[in-house]
């Protein structure tokens, strides 16, 4: 039986050595504004990072198209994403560095 919602986990950190993983020893970023957003730019789901710094969306219905995923960009500068799809037929993480 196939899911048909996905569930997407964030993690939001202080990166202290640059490279864009988060280390054992850096700290995440306490309700940090976490959103996803539907093609056309309007609002799907909203919510803040934890103590640790992670947010997570649960059951979240794809509607046959993709989202983009937002944080705050106002009082911090995204350096990277790294991201893992565990759905697929064999798991793979991909890295892209921020503009």
């Amino acid at each position: 039986m196939n899911q048909w919602q996905t569930n997407i986990y964030t993690s939001t950190f202080f990166d202290a050595d640059g490279n864009g993983v988060r280390g054992p020893n850096e700290t995440g970023l306490t309700l940090v504004p976490t959103n996803i957003r539907f093609r056309d730019g309007s609002y799907s789901n909203f919510n803040n990072t934890d103590l640790a710094g992670n947010a997570g969306f649960n059951e979240v219905f794809p509607l046959f198209s993709w989202y983009v995923i937002e944080t705050d960009s106002t009082r911090y500068r995204a350096r990277a994403l790294t991201w893992c799809t565990t759905q697929a037929a064999r798991p793979t993480a991909r890295r892209a560095a921020a503009p």
